[in-house]
């Protein structure tokens, strides 16, 4: 009788642990995106750089270029974490087309020693962000996201707390920098640095 209820223990035990490893399941017709090639996507896509004056750090920057491929693999990711329905899928594959042939976005991890100084949405804001493609140059907006920090991690490995996060959006549709050279700025009194992607 010890032996028949161990072997049960052991059975639900391991059942148990399996259970909790899986993958969500998706459902026919969702796109998926293994974790690996997902991160390898996104650290293909982001620019990263740090300016100092001698010993002091003025700016850390953390750039992604969303781009058609960025863009369908977050919907992937995002539809693998949230379990979303085929409809919410197709729901938010049209809000990002119509995004799309719109914009052109970023996502931007943003560091500054200066509390004060870490405001790229503001009206007050010391920062000008810009974008040049072939010649041609939009200037930015940026809206700071309020998503819990393991959400933005989900979807940017590379964002950290000690960065805050924000959505830089240009007035230029996105298909304007595939396959193209493109060159972010952020530039200020206290620092200026460009992002070549």
């Amino acid at each position: 009788m010890k032996i028949l209820i161990l072997g049960l223990t052991l059975a639900l035990s391991t059942l148990h642990i399996s259970s909790c490893s899986t993958q969500p399941l998706l459902q026919k017709g969702m796109p998926s995106i293994s974790l690996s090639d997902y991160e390898n996507l996104v650290e293909s896509k982001t620019k990263k750089i740090e300016s100092y004056s001698g010993l002091t750090n003025q700016l850390n920057v953390s750039a992604t270029k969303i781009d058609s491929q960025m863009n369908e693999a977050l919907l992937a990711r995002s539809a693998q974490i949230y379990e979303w329905n085929g409809v919410t899928f197709q729901e938010e594959k049209t809000k990002n087309a119509a995004v799309l042939a719109a914009k052109t976005e970023f996502f931007i991890s943003f560091y500054t020693p200066e509390r004060q100084h870490n405001n790229l949405n503001s009206s007050k804001s010391i920062w000008k962000i810009y974008l040049d493609i072939d010649g041609n140059r939009f200037e930015g907006k940026a809206t700071k996201l309020k998503a819990q920090l393991v959400d933005i991690q989900s979807l940017y490995p590379h964002h950290t707390r000690f960065g805050s996060p924000y959505k830089i959006e240009f007035f230029t549709p996105t298909n304007t920098i595939e396959n193209k050279p493109v060159t972010l700025t952020f530039t200020g009194p206290n620092a200026s640095v460009k992002l070549i992607f």
